[in-house]
Protein backbone atom coordinates (compact mmCIF):
# COMPACT_ATOMS: atom_id res chain seq x y z
CA UNK A 1 0.00 0.00 0.00
CA UNK A 2 0.85 3.29 -1.01
CA UNK A 3 4.05 2.31 -2.73
CA UNK A 4 3.22 5.66 -4.99
CA UNK A 5 4.69 7.91 -2.20
CA UNK A 6 8.38 6.23 -2.14
CA UNK A 7 8.70 2.32 -3.27
CA UNK A 8 11.78 1.55 -1.38
CA UNK A 9 10.34 2.67 1.90
CA UNK A 10 7.27 1.11 1.82
CA UNK A 11 9.54 -2.03 1.11
CA UNK A 12 11.34 -1.35 4.18
CA UNK A 13 8.36 -0.86 6.43
CA UNK A 14 7.57 -4.76 5.39
CA UNK A 15 11.15 -6.50 5.21
CA UNK A 16 13.20 -4.24 7.58
CA UNK A 17 10.19 -4.77 10.67
CA UNK A 18 10.87 -6.68 13.56
CA UNK A 19 7.78 -6.27 16.04
CA UNK A 20 7.60 -3.19 16.13
CA UNK A 21 11.48 -2.14 15.35
CA UNK A 22 12.32 -0.89 12.27
CA UNK A 23 16.62 -1.02 11.69
CA UNK A 24 16.92 -0.05 7.85
CA UNK A 25 19.73 2.08 5.94
CA UNK A 26 20.43 4.03 2.80
CA UNK A 27 23.87 4.27 0.87
CA UNK A 28 23.61 7.73 2.09
CA UNK A 29 22.47 9.95 5.11
CA UNK A 30 20.50 12.46 3.27
CA UNK A 31 18.75 9.04 1.31
CA UNK A 32 18.39 7.65 4.94
CA UNK A 33 16.34 10.86 5.91
CA UNK A 34 13.91 11.06 2.96
CA UNK A 35 13.38 7.04 3.28
CA UNK A 36 12.44 7.68 7.52
CA UNK A 37 10.22 10.63 6.37
CA UNK A 38 8.49 8.77 4.13
CA UNK A 39 8.00 5.67 6.42
CA UNK A 40 6.76 8.23 8.36
CA UNK A 41 4.43 9.51 5.96
CA UNK A 42 3.20 5.94 4.84
CA UNK A 43 3.09 5.06 8.58
CA UNK A 44 0.39 7.99 9.59
CA UNK A 45 -1.89 6.69 6.78
CA UNK A 46 -2.63 4.15 8.64
CA UNK A 47 -2.95 5.75 11.89
CA UNK A 48 0.38 4.75 13.05
CA UNK A 49 2.94 6.82 14.16
CA UNK A 50 7.23 6.06 14.86
CA UNK A 51 8.55 6.99 18.13
CA UNK A 52 11.63 8.40 17.20
CA UNK A 53 14.35 7.98 14.14
CA UNK A 54 17.91 7.04 15.74
CA UNK A 55 20.04 7.00 12.93
CA UNK A 56 24.38 6.70 12.58
CA UNK A 57 26.39 9.85 14.14
CA UNK A 58 23.61 10.92 16.07
CA UNK A 59 24.77 11.75 19.71
CA UNK A 60 21.86 10.84 22.25
CA UNK A 61 20.91 12.61 25.00
CA UNK A 62 20.53 9.57 27.30
CA UNK A 63 23.96 8.25 28.72
CA UNK A 64 22.52 4.66 28.45
CA UNK A 65 23.86 2.41 25.51
CA UNK A 66 20.90 1.68 22.79
CA UNK A 67 19.49 -1.47 22.35
CA UNK A 68 19.22 -3.26 18.90
CA UNK A 69 17.71 -6.61 19.20
CA UNK A 70 19.09 -7.51 21.96
CA UNK A 71 22.98 -6.09 21.24
CA UNK A 72 24.00 -2.73 22.52
CA UNK A 73 24.43 -0.21 20.29
CA UNK A 74 26.70 3.43 20.18
CA UNK A 75 25.13 5.63 17.74
CA UNK A 76 27.63 8.37 18.13
CA UNK A 77 30.67 5.76 17.00
CA UNK A 78 28.60 3.70 15.08
CA UNK A 79 29.62 0.57 16.89
CA UNK A 80 28.26 -2.60 18.63
CA UNK A 81 28.85 -4.84 21.03
CA UNK A 82 27.18 -7.95 23.38
CA UNK A 83 26.25 -6.70 26.42
CA UNK A 84 27.19 -9.24 29.05
CA UNK A 85 26.20 -10.13 32.44
CA UNK A 86 26.67 -12.06 35.46
CA UNK A 87 23.74 -13.07 37.74
CA UNK A 88 22.77 -16.21 39.54
CA UNK A 89 19.75 -15.68 41.49
CA UNK A 90 16.27 -17.01 39.69
CA UNK A 91 13.69 -14.90 38.32
CA UNK A 92 10.37 -13.60 39.30
CA UNK A 93 7.59 -12.36 37.18
CA UNK A 94 10.19 -12.23 34.59
CA UNK A 95 12.86 -10.09 36.91
CA UNK A 96 15.99 -10.93 38.40
CA UNK A 97 15.25 -11.05 41.59
CA UNK A 98 19.12 -9.61 42.98
CA UNK A 99 21.10 -7.39 40.87
CA UNK A 100 23.89 -8.21 38.39
CA UNK A 101 27.74 -8.81 40.02
CA UNK A 102 29.58 -6.34 38.45
CA UNK A 103 32.77 -7.71 36.84
CA UNK A 104 35.48 -5.88 38.55
CA UNK A 105 33.56 -7.27 42.14
CA UNK A 106 33.07 -10.66 40.48
CA UNK A 107 35.84 -12.54 43.18
CA UNK A 108 34.30 -10.95 46.03
CA UNK A 109 31.00 -11.37 45.56
CA UNK A 110 30.43 -14.45 43.91
CA UNK A 111 29.16 -17.40 45.46
CA UNK A 112 31.13 -19.87 47.40
CA UNK A 113 28.90 -22.44 46.52
CA UNK A 114 28.05 -22.64 42.94
CA UNK A 115 25.17 -25.24 41.79
CA UNK A 116 24.58 -26.10 38.50
CA UNK A 117 21.54 -24.25 38.13
CA UNK A 118 23.44 -21.28 38.63
CA UNK A 119 25.98 -22.11 36.15
CA UNK A 120 23.14 -22.44 34.13
CA UNK A 121 21.77 -19.19 34.62
CA UNK A 122 25.20 -17.35 33.45
CA UNK A 123 25.68 -19.22 30.58
CA UNK A 124 21.88 -18.59 29.06
CA UNK A 125 22.06 -14.89 29.97
CA UNK A 126 24.89 -14.34 27.37
CA UNK A 127 23.42 -12.97 24.21
CA UNK A 128 25.57 -13.27 21.19
CA UNK A 129 23.20 -13.57 18.26
CA UNK A 130 25.89 -13.20 15.90
CA UNK A 131 28.14 -14.82 17.26
CA UNK A 132 30.72 -12.33 17.70
CA UNK A 133 31.70 -13.26 20.85
CA UNK A 134 31.92 -16.99 20.10
CA UNK A 135 35.10 -17.53 21.03
CA UNK A 136 34.34 -16.74 24.87
CA UNK A 137 30.88 -18.32 24.91
CA UNK A 138 32.34 -21.22 23.35
CA UNK A 139 34.16 -22.02 26.74
CA UNK A 140 30.56 -21.84 28.88
CA UNK A 141 29.26 -24.26 26.89
CA UNK A 142 32.19 -26.73 27.45
CA UNK A 143 32.00 -25.90 30.72
CA UNK A 144 28.41 -27.16 31.09
CA UNK A 145 29.22 -30.04 29.04
CA UNK A 146 31.97 -31.06 31.38
CA UNK A 147 29.16 -31.01 34.37
CA UNK A 148 26.64 -33.03 32.11
CA UNK A 149 29.05 -35.73 32.14
CA UNK A 150 30.89 -35.89 35.57
CA UNK A 151 26.81 -35.86 36.90
CA UNK A 152 26.68 -38.92 34.41
CA UNK A 153 24.04 -37.65 32.39
CA UNK A 154 21.83 -37.09 35.58
CA UNK A 155 22.28 -33.86 36.93
CA UNK A 156 21.06 -32.61 40.00
CA UNK A 157 20.48 -28.84 39.57
CA UNK A 158 21.03 -27.33 42.87
CA UNK A 159 23.83 -29.78 43.70
CA UNK A 160 27.19 -27.45 44.54
CA UNK A 161 29.77 -28.72 41.72
CA UNK A 162 33.45 -29.25 42.87
CA UNK A 163 35.83 -26.93 44.38
CA UNK A 164 38.14 -27.07 40.74
CA UNK A 165 34.55 -26.59 38.23
CA UNK A 166 33.99 -23.32 40.25
CA UNK A 167 37.45 -22.21 39.74
CA UNK A 168 37.99 -22.95 36.08
CA UNK A 169 33.99 -21.23 35.45
CA UNK A 170 35.02 -17.99 37.61
CA UNK A 171 37.99 -17.65 35.77
CA UNK A 172 36.40 -17.91 32.30
CA UNK A 173 34.10 -15.04 33.94
CA UNK A 174 37.08 -12.57 34.47
CA UNK A 175 37.28 -12.55 31.01
CA UNK A 176 33.87 -10.67 30.82
CA UNK A 177 35.93 -7.40 32.09
CA UNK A 178 37.83 -7.27 28.48
CA UNK A 179 34.69 -8.18 26.35
CA UNK A 180 32.94 -5.25 27.72
CA UNK A 181 35.56 -2.72 26.22
CA UNK A 182 34.69 -5.19 23.06
CA UNK A 183 33.59 -3.04 19.48
CA UNK A 184 32.49 -3.93 16.73
CA UNK A 185 31.63 -1.62 13.65
CA UNK A 186 28.10 -1.85 13.03
CA UNK A 187 28.42 -1.62 9.10
CA UNK A 188 30.43 -4.41 7.66
CA UNK A 189 31.68 -1.84 4.75
CA UNK A 190 34.20 0.11 5.79
CA UNK A 191 35.14 3.79 4.77
CA UNK A 192 37.51 4.70 1.69
CA UNK A 193 36.43 1.09 0.05
CA UNK A 194 36.19 0.65 -3.86
CA UNK A 195 33.27 0.43 -4.76
CA UNK A 196 33.96 -0.94 -8.55
CA UNK A 197 35.53 -4.63 -6.47
CA UNK A 198 33.08 -6.76 -5.84
CA UNK A 199 33.54 -7.78 -1.87
CA UNK A 200 34.59 -11.64 -0.97
CA UNK A 201 32.94 -13.50 1.54
CA UNK A 202 35.43 -15.97 3.74
CA UNK A 203 34.19 -18.65 5.35
CA UNK A 204 36.16 -20.33 7.55
CA UNK A 205 35.38 -23.71 9.77
CA UNK A 206 37.51 -25.81 12.08
CA UNK A 207 36.84 -28.68 14.45
CA UNK A 208 38.85 -30.66 17.36
CA UNK A 209 37.77 -33.09 19.98
CA UNK A 210 36.31 -30.73 21.67
CA UNK A 211 34.08 -29.10 19.46
CA UNK A 212 33.70 -27.59 16.16
CA UNK A 213 33.27 -23.76 14.66
CA UNK A 214 32.47 -21.30 11.53
CA UNK A 215 33.29 -17.93 10.62
CA UNK A 216 32.40 -16.10 8.09
CA UNK A 217 33.97 -12.47 7.37
CA UNK A 218 33.53 -10.01 4.26
CA UNK A 219 36.49 -8.57 2.71
CA UNK A 220 36.27 -5.34 0.59
CA UNK A 221 39.14 -3.56 -1.02
CA UNK A 222 40.18 0.03 0.25
CA UNK A 223 41.10 2.53 -2.14
CA UNK A 224 44.90 2.56 -1.44
CA UNK A 225 44.86 -0.75 -2.80
CA UNK A 226 44.89 -2.73 0.87
CA UNK A 227 42.39 -4.66 1.73
CA UNK A 228 39.53 -5.05 5.20
CA UNK A 229 38.16 -7.85 6.70
CA UNK A 230 34.92 -7.61 8.51
CA UNK A 231 33.48 -10.23 11.18
CA UNK A 232 29.91 -10.25 10.05
CA UNK A 233 28.91 -13.90 11.86
CA UNK A 234 30.20 -16.83 13.74
CA UNK A 235 28.81 -19.97 15.23
CA UNK A 236 29.91 -22.83 17.81
CA UNK A 237 28.99 -25.93 18.85
CA UNK A 238 30.49 -28.67 21.48
CA UNK A 239 31.33 -32.24 20.35
CA UNK A 240 28.70 -34.82 21.14
CA UNK A 241 29.03 -36.81 24.47
CA UNK A 242 29.67 -39.69 22.22
CA UNK A 243 33.41 -39.34 21.04
CA UNK A 244 33.50 -38.47 17.38
CA UNK A 245 37.11 -38.19 15.29
CA UNK A 246 38.52 -35.11 14.37
CA UNK A 247 37.83 -35.34 10.60
CA UNK A 248 34.40 -36.04 10.90
CA UNK A 249 34.18 -32.98 13.80
CA UNK A 250 35.78 -30.87 10.52
CA UNK A 251 33.46 -31.83 8.46
CA UNK A 252 30.47 -30.96 11.20
CA UNK A 253 32.25 -27.80 10.81
CA UNK A 254 32.16 -27.38 7.04
CA UNK A 255 28.33 -28.37 7.06
CA UNK A 256 27.79 -25.24 9.73
CA UNK A 257 30.12 -22.78 7.52
CA UNK A 258 28.01 -23.83 4.59
CA UNK A 259 24.72 -23.09 6.39
CA UNK A 260 26.02 -19.78 7.91
CA UNK A 261 27.51 -18.82 4.95
CA UNK A 262 23.60 -19.51 2.85
CA UNK A 263 22.13 -17.36 5.95
CA UNK A 264 24.33 -14.33 6.13
CA UNK A 265 24.28 -14.40 1.77
CA UNK A 266 20.58 -14.46 2.00
CA UNK A 267 20.84 -11.22 4.95
CA UNK A 268 23.13 -9.30 2.75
Amino acid sequence: MYREIDPVAADKIVNDTYVDDNLSGAETIERAKEVSVNMEIIAAKGGFKYKETIMSGDICESSEPRKVLGLGWDPAEDTIFVGTHVNVSAKKKGIKELPDIEIEELVEKFPAQLTRRMIWRVIMGQYDILGLISVFTIKLKLVMKRITEEAGGKLVWDEAVSEDLRGEFLEILEDLLELKKLRFPRSVVPKLYDAEVKPSLLVLSDGSQKAYCALVYVRFKLLNGDFQCRLVAGKTRVAPTKKISVPRMELMGAVTAVRLAQTVLAGL
